[in-house]
């Protein structure tokens, strides 16, 4: 190929890419499907958060359950160990008692006593202080037995408190793992739909401006032609005034010059009969003045009975649906007035108030301030309230969220009027939202 040959294709293909139409972007609807699916995807991502916690929150409680147990066992082996030491004092007691008796003074003093009385006195006294320690002996050796056996369960319950401990914690760092990588992805699927928000609204304001400007275009066409149209109009009057104008200028002149007269006729040839006497007044006037009866009577009087004083009926009935009415149960205003006042107060896992709350957290929270205890988990909360429908609602009312009843992860209040406080996951604060009873994941509803 020649050097010019190339030289055109390379110019060609130059200006070929420079008309060559940009990337097309995604449509109104399809921005908006794609919003949805990551929506969905976000919704999805939030959910495993939330069992995560569950989990969590479930296994925190198990561990406090744990050192509860522990404390209790504690508590007992101190119990014992200070009847141990009141035992073994008595022991030593005995012991110091019979000391003073002197090596085998007590047989031989049975022996040579002096009378059989003193002899049966002494054996008896011998008697109760071997008994005595005896006792006590068992006492303490049962004491001894039971610590042994205390020490052995505080140690089994103290090493399943500490597996139970080191499970939670490492679960919590899995966790958090999880939530960061879960975090991650959220916060780009947060990102993307920012974006298509943005090429959305993008997109709308260049359609609006289009539209603008297509609209200013065909009024300013529709207002070239009514121009156009009204100097034809005002053209041809000014014409027509012209032409009557110059009519009227002839007429006038016409009139103003004499008129000549006319030709006598030629005779006519005799008749056959005799002619009858005719009159013949051969002067013609001329009324070259015409009579003009233009006027017209214009009756286009119009009445106008436009006027009407009607009352508009608004359109219907003017009613609108009430709000579900507030609870007359005054613990369950109490709940929903506490969950309320916590609105922008941040989320922290395993939170239970009073500065932060996790989902659960929050709920027992206000309703421990109400004076009912609902225990700490959703899905314990859930086994603990009493089941309602939904059009049952009333404010204080608790709202389950999850994959299943056994799968619950999140829990809401409900507090009139559509709307419900959460506290909803981390990097967020308690909320109040309205759209809490149309989410797909509600598994139930209960009443404490």
């Amino acid at each position: 190929m020649s050097r010019t040959a190339l030289s055109v294709v390379t110019a060609l293909a130059i200006g070929a890419a420079g008309v060559l139409p940009a990337a097309a972007q995604p449509s109104s609807q399809e921005l908006r499907g794609e919003r949805e699916q990551v929506q969905e995807r976000l919704d999805e991502l939030m959910m495993q958060v939330a069992e995560v916690v569950e989990d969590y929150n479930e296994a925190t409680v198990a561990l406090e359950l744990a050192e509860a147990e522990l404390a209790a066992t504690e508590r007992e082996h101190a119990g014992l160990t200070s009847e141990v030491g009141e035992l073994s004092e008595l022991a030593e007691d005995h012991v110091r008692r019979i000391h003073k008796l002197g090596p085998g003074l007590e047989l031989s003093s049975i022996f040579v006593a002096g009378n059989p009385t003193d002899a049966g006195a002494k054996a008896a006294t011998l008697r109760r202080v071997l008994a005595g320690q005896r006792a006590d002996l068992e006492g303490l050796d049962a004491a001894r037995t039971a610590i042994a056996a205390t020490e052995e369960r505080l140690d089994e319950q103290r090493a399943a408190a500490v597996a139970s401990a080191e499970q939670v914690a490492e679960r919590r760092e899995r966790l958090d793992q999880r939530v960061a990588a879960n975090e991650t992805e959220i916060a780009d699927l947060e990102r993307r739909i920012r974006a298509a928000e943005e090429r959305e609204e993008e997109e709308r304001r260049r359609a609006e401006e289009e539209r603008l400007r297509r609209e200013a275009e065909e009024r300013a066409r529709q207002q070239a032609e009514e121009r156009a149209r009204q100097q034809a109009e005002e053209r041809a009057r000014q014409q027509a005034e012209e032409r009557a104008r110059q009519e009227a200028t002839r007429e006038r002149e016409a009139a103003a010059q004499p008129s000549e007269p006319e030709p006598e006729p030629a005779p006519a040839p005799a008749p056959s009969s005799p002619p009858a006497a005719s009159g013949n007044s051969g002067g013609s006037t001329n009324s070259g003045g015409s009579t003009n009866s233009g006027g017209s009577t214009n009756s286009g009087g119009s009445t106008n009975s436009g006027g009407s004083n009607g009352s508009s009926s608004g359109g219907g009935s003017g009613e609108s649906t009430p709000a579900p009415a507030p609870s007359t149960r005054r613990s369950a205003q109490a709940a929903v007035d506490t969950a309320l006042a916590q609105v922008g107060k941040r989320y922290q896992w395993g939170g239970g108030g009073p500065n932060s709350f996790d989902c659960s957290g929050l709920t027992s929270f206000a309703w421990r301030a109400a004076g009912v205890d609902i225990t700490r988990t959703s899905r314990s909360q859930y086994a603990a309230t009493k089941r309602i429908s939904r059009g049952d609602l009333q404010p204080g009312d608790l709202i389950f969220y999850g994959r299943s009843v056994s799968g619950i992860s999140h829990v809401a209040m409900y507090v009139g009027g559509g709307q419900i406080v959460e506290a909803p996951y981390t990097g967020a604060n308690v909320r109040v939202r309205s759209d809490g009873l149309s989410r797909k994941d509600i598994v139930g509803y209960g009443r404490p």
